[in-house]
């Protein structure tokens, strides 16, 4: 990376990562408002609804272990790929699992995985990106994404519930995945192209 690096060039050099932040943001946010009213709407009771919330959060830090490691492996366009399709799968088989089977709880706790992995392996990249400097810069354009994605994700799915009911909620968080995942191919291409 350059050694210096202006905080509005930042948005032309990572619009990528820029983007996975704003969409990690926008489906965690979105979760921790709303899935313990999730819960209460698709028939769980009081308990286990705000539980809800706590095993996607579990996932969340559990899961940040085998994609760490991933990402040193990895190339980080390909993982943001898989990252998001896994996300976007899983947060479908919360709705389709059925609410409190077996198959729900483990599809939340691949989600908390999946959204704060996307944050994660975004970091890494970023870290990978402007190793030469600029970091600073690149860090809080990315952390402004991530909590613009997380103080819209509330008002945003708010709205996408009252139109769609329960699943709105699960519209939100599995579409942040799959513009990452989109947005994975998008720079997977683009890094094939560069080293072709």
């Amino acid at each position: 990376g350059d050694t210096h690096v202006s905080f509005a060039s930042i948005f032309k050099l990572i619009p990528l990562l820029l983007l996975a932040g704003a969409m990690s943001g926008l489906a965690n946010g979105s979760a921790w408002s709303f899935l313990a009213l999730y819960g209460l709407k698709v028939g769980l009771q009081e308990a286990a609804a705000v539980l809800t919330t706590s095993v996607h959060l579990f996932g969340g830090l559990i899961l940040q272990f085998p994609v760490g490691w991933l990402a040193d492996r990895m190339s980080g366009p390909a993982l943001l790929a898989w990252t998001g399709v896994i996300g976007g799968i899983a947060t479908a088989l919360i709705w389709f699992a059925g609410a409190g089977s077996w198959g729900f709880w483990l599809a939340l706790f691949v989600a908390g995985g999946c959204t704060m992995g996307i944050y994660t392996v975004s970091l890494a990249s970023l870290g990978r990106r402007f190793a030469g400097g600029g970091m600073a810069a690149a860090t809080a354009a990315y952390i402004m994404c991530f909590e613009l994605g997380i103080l819209t994700g509330g008002p945003v799915t708010g709205t996408a519930i009252q139109f769609m009911g329960a699943p709105g909620l699960l519209a939100m968080m599995g579409g942040a995945c799959l513009v990452v995942a989109l947005g994975g191919l998008v720079g997977q291409g683009r890094r094939a192209v560069t080293s072709s």
